[in-house]
């Protein structure tokens, strides 16, 4: 259900596609969500800290502000990578998708 959801709206254009960069391990062979990177806090300097959050200071971080990042995966050292998205302009489709939700799909 869920795939052809999202082949119907592809097939008629209505995703926008974007790129960016984002840390990959190359050991493992897949890109790296920010609580699978760890690395040195730039701002308590705690070893450990996660890509998204330090939990000694509470710091709310971007990957790319830990110093020597690492994969918390293999441990090897994670390297920017491009990488493909695809968004749904959900204000575009707001009535339709409210709609399919609250009426024809309670079960």
């Amino acid at each position: 259900m869920a795939s052809d959801f999202f082949r119907t709206l592809y097939d008629k254009g209505e995703f926008v596609e974007k790129t960016s960069e984002q840390y990959y391990d190359e050991t493992a062979h897949q890109f790296l969500a920010d609580r699978y990177i760890t690395g040195e806090c730039p701002h308590c300097h705690s070893e450990g800290a996660y890509g998204d959050q330090c939990e000694k200071c509470g710091t709310s971080l971007s990957p790319t502000d830990l110093i020597n990042p690492k994969s918390a995966i293999s441990g090897s050292k994670p390297v920017m990578k491009e990488t493909k998205h695809w968004y749904l302009p959900l204000d575009k489709h707001e009535g339709w998708l409210r709609q399919w939700i609250l009426e024809d799909h309670k079960e």
